[in-house]
């Protein structure tokens, strides 16, 4: 039952900040091309794909449903927020921990669609990955705290509906 239980709902956790251990080893060791890091949009594309690679192993190689994929952005989030942490801001919040949560309910939500009938298939993962990047970039782009969390939330408002 426990075995059952982790495989469930803690590996998709640890399988999303395992990623994104990976890339921030890689970019701390190696670093982004200079139009890479200096572009909002570009860097939540990039976490975005890498996101939807953990979404789609989940899927294909643990049997896990499409909604496990909102596991994994937590992890994914929760990781970045231990970066922020220890390196650069100094500071915790949950914010960007919701966001990624947010941006992978949006995901789940295409890729559910995406593996419930056989046709459109392709139209459907090429969806979530769009929605997740919408999510991260524009959140990327508001300037302040208080907007962050205004967008977050309505946008998984909308997504619960």
């Amino acid at each position: 039952m426990y075995i059952r239980i982790f495989k469930q709902y803690m590996s998709p956790f640890l399988i999303g900040a395992l990623v994104m251990a990976l890339y921030a080893c890689y970019i701390t060791n190696i670093g982004l091309p200079s139009f890479i890091s200096g572009d909002t949009v570009c860097v939540a594309m990039l976490e975005e794909v890498l996101k939807l690679g953990a979404g789609i192993f989940l899927i294909y190689v643990l049997k896990l449903t499409p909604g496990r994929i909102i596991l994994s952005s937590a992890g994914f989030g929760f990781y970045e927020q231990l970066e922020h942490l220890t390196y650069s801001i100094g500071t915790f919040s949950f914010v960007p921990i919701v966001m990624h949560t947010v941006s992978g309910l949006v995901m789940a939500h295409f890729l559910l669609k995406a593996f419930q009938g056989e046709h459109k298939r392709h139209k459907y993962v090429f969806y979530a990955l769009l929605g997740g990047i919408s999510v991260h970039a524009v959140y990327n782009i508001l300037p302040s705290v208080t907007l962050k969390i205004l967008y977050v939330v309505l946008v998984g408002f909308l997504v619960g509906i």
